[in-house]
């Protein structure tokens, strides 16, 4: 039915297709971003009273936590999209973006470690910088 040469012509249209298809498919599961787990560790000043926790993005709040001293909670967002906590510590109150998408995408955890001056940030728990202080009403 096919010639040798029709037979040659229809496997290299075959393998061309199948190169073809691999290739964008790869390229698709590059284009996917990594999701980090936030964790967010208590270190205020020992015998100090827990602080709570809220986190969302703009649509849903999606994590609530109170975190005694040395404690530590997290958890994994599953959007790629900016997401903000608030937290509430006596008379002392923080608002601030915990995971914005370009600076924090492929990043497999980022770390928050609250302070009696503040909030600091670290992907590595080695390297801190504050990133927001409390406020008081």
């Amino acid at each position: 039915m096919f010639g040798n040469c029709d037979r040659l012509m229809l496997i290299r249209v075959i393998f061309f297709a199948l190169t073809i298809s691999i290739s964008s498919s790869s390229a698709r599961f590059s284009d996917v971003v990594q999701l980090p787990v936030l964790i967010f560790i208590n270190g205020l000043s020992h015998n100090s009273e827990p602080w709570e926790l809220r986190c969302g993005n703009q649509s849903t709040n999606e994590h609530h936590a109170y975190l005694r001293n040395g404690e530590q909670d997290g958890w994994s967002i599953n959007k790629n999209v900016g997401y903000s906590c608030d937290a509430l510590w006596g008379n002392q109150f923080a608002y601030w973006k915990v995971y914005q998408p370009g600076e924090d995408s492929g990043k497999a955890i980022v770390f928050w470690l609250a302070r009696d001056d503040g909030f600091y940030r670290s992907v590595d728990k080695s390297t801190w910088t504050r990133e927001k202080e409390w406020e008081h009403e």
